[in-house]
């Protein structure tokens, strides 16, 4: 039959410079922010030379990040974020009736996700220790560029998240996550 050749191989070299800035005010206030580059391979199953394309490149993300954490007692914080992340080089099924062979899939989409987290810490009091998290955000992708922004199929617009966790001793521990 006619079928795509084997053993496609690639190279790819990412740099990916970041950066975090760390500043306390005084000692219950304390601010960051930090910028990233990110890279991340297509998925195996997006490399096959029927249903995918082998010669996918990894995506490409710039992350952003401001924060500011506040100790509300001796052993409890409130942490503060907020963040955006654009995204290229995504991964798109064709849109062509029939593909070429080995080109089921292209990469030009883009994404967008942005949002903010607080995030209530309690730090080891006696033996407990725990945190409770809420996370409000949106991620958002466009496969084509005359298409409008759509959410991606895991977007998580709300998550909560408690955890606690206790020391019973001898090196035991007990927890719990919701």
């Amino acid at each position: 039959g006619d079928g795509p050749g084997a053993g496609t191989q690639r190279y790819d070299l990412a740099i990916e410079p970041r950066l975090s800035v760390l500043l306390k005010a005084n000692d219950w206030l304390g601010f960051k922010a930090a910028i990233g580059r990110y890279h991340q391979p297509p998925a195996a199953e997006d490399l096959s030379a029927v249903f995918g394309t082998p010669t996918l490149g990894p995506a490409r993300s710039a992350h952003y990040l401001l924060g500011a954490n506040i100790r509300l007692m001796e052993k409890m914080n409130l942490e503060l974020n907020g963040f955006y992340t654009y995204s290229d080089k995504l991964v798109w099924r064709s849109v062509a009736e029939q593909p070429f062979l080995a080109q089921a899939l292209e990469q030009n989409a883009v994404g967008r996700s942005y949002g903010g987290q607080a995030l209530l810490r309690i730090e080891k009091i006696g033996p407990f220790f725990g945190w409770l998290s809420y996370t409000l955000s949106r991620s958002e992708r466009k496969d084509v560029p005359s298409l409008d922004w759509r959410r991606f199929d895991y977007d998580q617009t709300h998550n909560l998240t408690a955890l606690g966790s206790f020391d019973l001793g001898k090196g035991f521990e007990a927890g719990f996550r919701v």
